[in-house]
């Protein structure tokens, strides 16, 4: 029985792996001396899968099987907190995958430069901003730190999450679906 991974986002516009939906129920890497429970993965080259375990752990280039053979040990961190989502008694929400605390727009070009105006609604999450007034520290080109409001533009990336969000032709994109040459 294969089983469902959770999704695992990863930094870096160069490596751009394909998310991993589903894996064996138990794998180990080559050199491993136990079974580990995958909680999620990504397939990074024609041949090459990565696969993030339960306990913390990741490897790439893993063995799976769907029953661990008799005598083998099995990862009781991975074991116990596998079983325990499965159930419903472990919520297990990944950093990663939560949304921003700060809002991805900060530090993009500030729409309202250069305008009679101070206070915009920001581009990404539709938050009210209002920029501060231009001093030494604040030139008014770039948009303030802020918390991201309800409008957050879900869904995030399949392989990035909010972590690569770009302005492009007036729509927010990550910047994995776009050519870097023109943006960057």
């Amino acid at each position: 029985m294969t089983v469902q991974l959770l999704p695992c986002y990863v930094r870096g516009i160069t490596f751009a792996p394909e998310p991993l939906d589903t894996a064996p129920s138990y794998v180990r890497s080559r050199d491993a001396n136990r079974w580990h429970r995958p909680r999620s993965g990504w397939r990074f080259a024609k041949d090459r899968v990565a696969i993030r375990y339960w306990c913390g752990a990741d490897a790439s280039d893993c063995l799976g099987v769907e029953e661990t053979p008799v005598g083998d040990d099995v990862c009781g961190t991975c074991e116990g907190r596998f079983q325990a989502q499965q159930d419903g008694t472990l919520v297990f929400t990944p950093r990663s995958s939560l949304p921003p605390r700060i809002c991805p727009a900060t530090g993009v070009q500030n729409p309202a430069w250069m305008r009679p105006t101070r206070s915009f609604p920001c581009l990404v999450c539709g938050e009210d901003v209002t920029a501060p007034p231009i001093s030494r520290y604040y030139s008014g080109r770039h948009i303030i730190r802020h918390k991201p409001g309800p409008g957050l533009i879900p869904p995030p990336c399949r392989v990035h999450g909010w972590f690569y969000l770009r302005l492009v032709d007036g729509r927010i994109v990550c910047a994995c679906t776009i050519d870097l040459g023109e943006v960057a």
